[in-house]
């Protein structure tokens, strides 16, 4: 599943320290038009910091359903 996404992926640059053309500096996952997903922080009454994206959660599982997973949730990957 993931090297299905890495070689659709648009790729970083094409520098020798990266891997497979991916900078570890980057988002690693990125939209079809290479920008990266905006991931919202939210703050839960007890303080605590959680992240959230829409469209990250609705990518991988679309990427999910696409390795034959029948009704894939964004917890389907654990």
């Amino acid at each position: 599943m993931i090297k299905g996404y890495i070689d659709k992926r648009p790729k970083d640059g094409d520098h020798p320290d990266q891997y497979g053309a991916l900078d570890p500096d980057e988002a690693f996952f990125k939209r079809s038009n290479g920008d990266h997903f905006k991931v919202k922080r939210r703050d839960t009454e007890k303080g605590n910091a959680t992240y959230h994206c829409n469209a990250l959660n609705n990518h991988i599982k679309r990427l999910l359903a696409d390795a034959g997973i029948e009704q894939p949730s964004i917890l389907s990957g654990r």
